[in-house]
């Protein structure tokens, strides 16, 4: 948050400071308790190995993440390997220094974003095999305004998302990414008002695609149905583009 100050005049002539105080969102983020690193330290790990970990991004499930360490062990290396990984309900997840140490930063702005980072279990931890990792330190959450909360939110099962508002004669394209834990397919429901009645116009297959509204379809409100899944919970990018490349969040 950064406060800037406005001058103004008074009747009597004389200047008077008003603060104002704007509101910048920023992204969530987690460290990993290190100092002193730069992308070419050495991090510890041992060359041809694999270390897993795991990250929670805007309160996603907690996905595990593998990378199998080449030729470059430094942080340069280890996190170009690490960003790789960074698919799914991680898309845009950022690995970096920062100021010294290790962090994870979401690709999200504004009070819904988050990180959380654990161990991994399926075999050898990554963090605890950094040289000077003793704990993480505390996650640092997003600053508002937020974005969208029904824009790469949780969705429950048997919920629904927010009913968005679309004008398009050529139909509308949503896409929807959902944890690995998903099954069956949530619904994409169109309508011709926020009130329904609301018709099927696709699927999301395990909780991942595209999902196109026929052309000419007129819809005018979108939104998903989670009412046909199990698992999750379904973390969802509702974006309808428009023809003329808008998008409505």
């Amino acid at each position: 948050m950064s406060t800037r100050m406005l001058a103004s005049t008074s009747p009597s002539g004389t200047s008077n400071i008003k603060a104002l105080t704007i509101t910048v969102p920023v992204s969530g983020y987690q460290e990993c308790g290190l100092s002193g690193k730069a992308g070419g330290t050495a991090t510890g790990l041992s060359g041809a190995s694999t270390y897993y970990f795991k990250v929670s991004a805007n309160g996603s499930t907690v996905t595990e993440k593998a990378i199998t360490t080449a030729a470059d062990m430094t942080y340069t290396g280890v996190i170009a390997l690490m960003n790789a990984q960074m698919t799914g309900v991680l898309a845009g997840v950022v690995w970096a220094i920062n100021g010294g140490d290790l962090r994870c930063t979401s690709p999200m702005l504004g009070t819904n974003s988050t990180i959380a980072l654990s161990a991994g279990t399926t075999g050898t931890n990554l963090f605890v095999t950094l040289t000077g990792f003793s704990a993480f330190d505390t996650a640092v959450a997003g600053l508002g305004p937020a974005e969208d909360p029904n824009g790469y939110s949780i969705i429950p099962a048997s919920g629904f998302s927010k009913v968005y508002s679309v004008q398009s004669a050529s139909g509308v394209t949503v896409q929807g990414v959902a944890d690995a834990t998903i099954t069956g397919n949530p619904l994409v429901e169109g309508s011709l008002g926020p009130g329904g009645p609301w018709v099927t116009v696709g699927t999301l297959t395990a909780g991942v695609g595209l999902v196109h509204a026929p052309a000419g379809s007129q819809i005018t409100h979108i939104r998903i149905n989670g009412t046909a899944y199990t698992g999750g919970p379904l973390h969802c990018n509702l974006n309808a583009v428009l023809p003329n490349g808008n998008v409505v969040w």
